[in-house]
């Protein structure tokens, strides 16, 4: 009571340390008699659950003095294998002096420093140990802790099962609904008939390129009536086209003379005609009146 007391204010006994179990472990680790029955309700239990599991012994002396350092070594030993996913710990009932190793608090932080979820099995239902409070795990018998450690077989058998039925509900759902995308493909025209399709578009094509063209040559021709328009417009606007007429430009300075009042007698000037220029003299200057009178 002591040793219990003082382990569990040390946190030893603290739930949220206790590891969980692996769900589905492929080597569990023993440390017990050789002899007896614990280790065979061990492994008939865990071969019934799951035939493929591996059952890996350390034969351990379970009771009297020195049991508890067997028990420590072969936890250690144990955690140094490889491939080890659970550890039971345990021996069969008896009284309280024949489970008193259990008891012993350097096997009890061994168990808690185990790197492996440990699983203690020391004796009947109402048989308690210090190993049954540290470890992550306790079972009532050794045949319940290899029915809790070792998961069952037949049922994840019937869950895959179950999910391999469901796989193949969905699988045969969605090939007849592409089955039914594909029927519906090949019922479309451009697939029982792609002549008649590639005829029609043959047809179309030919129609809009006709048309195409009918509406660029209209097009041209208009752009060429309205051009020939603004060319004749722009004609009649060329001061040039003006002096084919007989009329004439009078320069001076290189500014157009557009009033008398620009000129004085004996000066210079430059008179541009339609097929040249002529340079005059200004011999006089008269001024007619806006009624036509000079």
């Amino acid at each position: 009571l002591e040793i219990k007391e003082r382990l569990e204010q040390e946190g030893l006994f603290d739930p949220s340390k206790k590891r969980p179990l692996p769900q589905y472990p492929r080597r569990i680790g023993v440390v017990t008699s050789p002899t007896g029955a614990v280790i065979r309700d061990i492994i008939t239990v865990s071969r019934r659950r799951n035939p493929g599991v591996d059952i890996l012994l350390y034969p351990a002396k379970v009771q009297g003095a020195g049991s508890a350092q067997e028990i420590i070594r072969g936890i250690q030993w144990l955690n140094e294998r490889d491939g080890v996913d659970v550890l039971i710990v345990g021996r069969g009932g008896g009284s309280m002096e024949d489970l008193f190793e259990f008891n012993d608090e350097a096997l009890a932080r061994t168990i808690r420093a185990s790197k492996i979820p440990v699983v203690s099995a020391v004796g009947h239902e109402t048989d308690f140990t210090i190993a049954d409070f540290v470890a992550d795990l306790r079972a009532p018998t050794p045949s319940a802790a290899a029915e809790l450690a070792t998961p069952d077989l037949t049922s994840f058998l019937v869950g895959l099962h179950g999910i391999k039925d469901q796989m193949d509900r969905l699988i045969a759902h969605r090939v007849v609904l592409e089955r039914t995308k594909l029927q519906s493909l090949i019922n479309r025209p451009v697939f029982k008939n792609p002549k008649t399709i590639l005829q029609l578009r043959r047809s179309n094509f030919t129609h809009k390129a006709q048309s195409l063209i009918s509406n660029a040559a209209a097009l041209i021709l208009n752009k060429s009536r309205q051009v020939a328009l603004a060319s004749q417009r722009l004609q009649l606007l060329n001061p040039l086209g003006v002096l084919t007429r007989g009329y004439s430009i009078l320069q001076k300075d290189g500014k157009s003379v557009r009033s008398i009042h620009q000129l004085q007698v004996g000066e210079q000037a430059l008179l541009q005609l339609s097929d040249g220029k002529a340079d005059i003299r200004i011999l006089s200057l008269k001024e007619e009146k806006k009624d036509g009178k000079f």
